[in-house]
Parts: structure tokens; C-alpha cells; sequence
């Protein structure tokens, strides 16, 4: 019966480290997003939404991505004048 409570014991414990390991791995999936910036942040630094759409059609999801495209790479989405891409690859860099 002493093991029995012991285990019992052992087990309530070990639970709880599983629920604090669990919590710990939440919070570090939670934190892996923070590696990028999702290309919706663009309209924070007034690129219109009609821009950010005409980027993700161009399979562009991050201002990371944005922002390593070379201009004359940018220039060629449709709808994206040369000084779209100016304004949007300034916007990217204030937000690096």
C-alpha cells in the first residue's frame, strides 16, 4: 500500500511536470512565429491592401521575402509600377 501511495505520489508529480513541459512547449511554438513577419504588416506602414494582395497572388507571404526580392524581381508582378515597389520595399525595411 506504501508503494501504491508513493507511485500515486510519483505520478501526481510526474503529471504535473508533463503539464509544465506541455506549457513550456505551447509557449515555444507560440514564440516561432515571431521569426517572420506576416506581409499584413505592411499595411501598418500605409501599403495599400490592395498591394499586399497583388504580393501574396505573387506567392510573397512575409516582409522578410519582401524585402531580399531584388526591385527589378518586384517590378514584374502585375499592378506593381516601379514606384509601388519602392514605396513597398522602403515599408518592408522599416519593419526589418
Amino acid at each position: 500500500m506504501a508503494s501504491y501511495a508513493s507511485e500515486e505520489k510519483n505520478g501526481q508529480h510526474h503529471d504535473n511536470d508533463d503539464g509544465e513541459m506541455e506549457d513550456e512547449e505551447v509557449g515555444e511554438e507560440e514564440e516561432e512565429p515571431k521569426n517572420y513577419t506576416e506581409i499584413s504588416a505592411l499595411e501598418q506602414v500605409k501599403v495599400s491592401a490592395a498591394d499586399i494582395k497583388k504580393l501574396k497572388e505573387a506567392n510573397f507571404h512575409t516582409v522578410e521575402a519582401i524585402a531580399y526580392t531584388p526591385k527589378k524581381q518586384l517590378g514584374e508582378i502585375k499592378g506593381l509600377s516601379e514606384n509601388k515597389v519602392e514605396k513597398i520595399l522602403e515599408a518592408a525595411y522599416k519593419l526589418l
